[in-house]
């Protein structure tokens, strides 16, 4: 018995389908198969919050609270690359800077 031209076609789109769907549901199964090793063996121990607050406060402290020496170092760095370039070193004057980490 010889098939119509509909007849093949859908055939051909049900294993299509039947296939996609194959393939789909395996990488969905793989993909929760790694969520769950993950789970399990990507244990990392949590950070203890003592240590964190003594950095932090040693951060903080070792700031310097003056920056008249900062000032004065970067206008010292700005005075000689003026004087290198032949401008006169007394054509500036530093108001504010910005650290930048």
């Amino acid at each position: 018995m010889e098939l119509t031209f509909a007849e093949r076609a859908s055939h051909m789109f049900t294993g299509t389908v039947i296939g996609i769907l194959t393939v789909f549901a395996i990488l969905i199964f793989l993909w929760g198969l790694l969520v769950v090793m993950k789970l399990i063996f990507d244990r990392q121990p949590k950070p203890k919050k003592v240590e964190e607050t003594k950095t932090e406060a040693v951060a903080q402290t070792s700031a310097p609270q003056n920056d008249t020496q900062l000032i004065a170092v970067l206008t010292a760095a700005v005075a000689c690359m003026l004087e290198a370039q032949g401008a006169p070193a007394t054509s500036f004057k530093i108001k504010s800077f910005r650290r930048t980490n």
